[in-house]
């Protein structure tokens, strides 16, 4: 769409966070929450879903990485966010996840 930012760029550019790459849906051919988008970025890390933490910022992408093996964490802005199921950390910022 006219004037609209693209989804993917927004989140790294607020993170401060050089991203190795990008992948998109369409590229993909799958949408999350869907194991497999998640096991081709492994792919493309080159290393297997338990060595890569997966930090989320909506918690349908926190459950879906989770599925996929990946070591993960939900940054919940609200509180309606916090209780995932066990194995999905909860944090209130970036740097928290991080430190």
């Amino acid at each position: 769409m006219a004037g609209r930012r693209r989804p993917r760029g927004t989140a790294a550019e607020r993170s401060g966070l050089e991203p190795a790459f990008t992948l998109s849906a369409e590229e993909a051919g799958w949408y999350k929450p869907r194991e497999e988008i998640y096991r081709l970025a492994c792919e493309r890390m080159g290393a297997p879903a338990g060595e890569i933490r997966f930090i989320a910022g909506a918690p349908y992408d926190a459950l879906g990485a989770a599925a996929a093996g990946l070591r993960t964490a939900l940054v919940a802005r609200r509180p309606l966010e916090r209780g995932l199921p066990v194995g999905i950390a909860t944090v209130t910022s970036l740097e928290h996840a991080l430190g």
